[in-house]
């Protein structure tokens, strides 16, 4: 083979040696199976490996194995555990499959991923179903759909319209839930709220998120919002005209506040918004909702900010309905599960991985004002969890807690909180049991081993 170059004003024709093909680093080694071995071999659950000794295991997965001490034994072992905590019934194949490569078994979405198109078929599927629990009070999905109408139609005459910033301030429970709703499926973006904000927070999210409008309760716990708000922004302490226009938080126009006599500066309670909207023709909503597409922004939600300023991630509708939709294909959650976790929907985890998994299957949340070990067994029991969600150190306070063994919690058939659930259905190695990684940016979960 001959090269031209130029070096100089001249040029030099240089003669390469004919390059030689090398092998491909597969073909360089063949293995020869018998007949015996021709077939694909069941592979491992934990790595997707063929068995200890196999001819096709690479050399080194068959050194890594080694180093491991994963042998035949505890491979059985761990596909018999791994099996048991990702079977997802009959008409699914196990997040395993889905894990192999094999093409995704589950349905396509048979609605348009919206918020508005979501609820919609949610109420067609299950209307008379229970969507979550808190304390006393129930609300159905019909429920749900009813009220955040009312709330929506409040928000509009209030001025919010498709891309506005809408705050929610609240713990779980189904305020949090028809608040989202009402506001996402008229094409506001929604900005969820870490309940544990203090004031510097509370107002560098506000103000960072461009928040126009904030629907939030007065106190939760400890927290005085009121007053974590004024400390912010003391200019709030003084009268205002028809609506919010001050410095420390330039976009912010309405706040609407649950719970007490609302604070001169606010526009009332959130049962004010609602009735406010009797001067909006249901037709508006309903134009509103048409107008929202998937590509469309649906939630601003942020990290915790543990090393430094929380940051916000943008997700649509599409991207985060089809998300919640795809994660359930790992998960074995079903329409007459009693789903219980702790963990909060501000956060991307309690939003897609329980609020929106849930829904999805047509499932019933259980939350409560706050995690107490003995009052959640109790209420665990009374409302007969049939999975339970969270971070390791609630079931290790549960386990801890004088009423454990007093308590039945055999309807429990599926979960995380290993500590609560029943001994056969625990990873028999802990070191085996299936792990996630997931960010706020992924909008939750993005690697299931």
């Amino acid at each position: 083979m001959k090269i031209a170059t130029a070096a100089t004003r001249s040029l030099r024709i240089i003669s390469l040696p004919p390059r030689v093909p090398r092998a491909a680093p597969h073909a360089r080694r063949q293995t020869v199976l018998p007949r015996s071995l021709a077939a694909e071999p069941e592979r491992c659950p934990v790595d997707n490996s063929p068995p200890s000794g196999h001819p096709l295991q690479p050399p080194a997965a068959r050194r890594s194995a080694a180093r491991r001490g994963v042998g035949p034994r505890k491979c059985d072992a761990a596909r018999a555990g791994v099996a048991a905590l990702t079977t997802c019934g009959p008409r699914r194949y196990t997040g395993l499959d889905l894990a192999r490569g094999r093409s995704d078994p589950v349905t396509p979405l048979d609605y348009e991923p919206t918020v508005a198109d979501f609820i919609r078929t949610r109420v067609e599927r299950h209307g008379d179903r229970t969507l979550i629990v808190h304390g006393e009070r129930r609300l159905t999905y019909a429920d749900a759909d009813a009220r955040s109408r009312e709330l929506a139609r409040g928000l509009m005459a209030s001025g919010v319209g498709k891309g506005t910033r809408v705050g929610v301030l609240m713990p779980n429970g189904p305020d949090w839930v028809t608040t989202w709703l009402a506001a996402s499926r008229i094409g506001a973006l929604v900005v969820p709220i870490n309940t544990f904000y203090k004031p510097r927070e509370l107002g560098w999210v506000l103000r960072h998120a461009d928040v126009a409008t904030l629907l939030g309760v007065d106190r939760f716990l400890s927290n005085d919002y009121v007053s974590r708000l004024e400390d912010h922004a003391p200019i709030l302490r003084t009268p205002r005209g028809p609506f919010l226009a001050i410095e420390p938080l330039p976009f912010l126009r309405h706040v609407w506040l649950q719970g007490g006599a609302p604070p001169a500066w606010a526009d009332g309670s959130i049962d004010d918004l609602a009735a406010a909207g009797a001067t909006i023709n249901p037709g508006l909503v309903a134009e509103a909702e048409r107008s929202v597409a998937p590509a469309d922004p649906m939630i601003l939600i942020y990290s915790s900010g543990s090393t430094a300023d929380p940051k916000g991630a943008v997700h649509t509708h599409g991207a985060t309905l089809r998300h919640a939709y795809q994660l359930n294909g790992f998960r074995d959650i079903r329409t007459d599960d009693r789903v219980y976790s702790p963990m909060p929907f501000f956060w991307v985890g309690g939003f897609v991985f329980v609020l929106l998994s849930a829904m999805h299957v047509g499932a019933c949340l259980l939350t409560e004002e706050a995690f107490e070990p003995g009052e959640t067994l109790a209420y665990l029991e009374r409302e007969q969890a049939t999975v339970v969600a969270g971070w390791p150190h609630y079931g290790k306070a549960m386990a801890a807690h004088p009423d454990f063994a007093d308590r039945d919690l055999s309807s429990i058939r599926s979960g995380n909180i290993y500590d609560i659930v029943p001994v056969a259905m625990r990873p028999r190695d802990p070191e085996l049991r299936p792990t996630a990684l997931g960010m706020t940016e992924t909008c939750g979960p993005h690697t299931i081993e």
